[in-house]
């Protein structure tokens, strides 16, 4: 869970700092569907974003 949380808040400092959605650095680096990782990168991607969107609704 604090996993989660760190990538939250990396989402929201990235929204701070004016990048984008698909400034995601996670999405530079997509496991393949049948790796084992691909469930946690997927995680990690999903709160970077909900970290993003928090901050950018807040903004606006």
């Amino acid at each position: 869970m604090e996993i989660i949380l760190d990538w939250q808040q990396r989402g929201v400092t990235a929204r701070v700092l004016g990048l984008k959605q698909e400034d995601n650095p996670l999405l530079k680096h997509q496991p393949e569907r049948g790796d084992t990782s691909f469930e946690e990168w997927k995680q990690k991607v999903e709160a970077w974003l909900f970290g993003w969107a928090i901050e950018d609704a807040m903004r606006q």
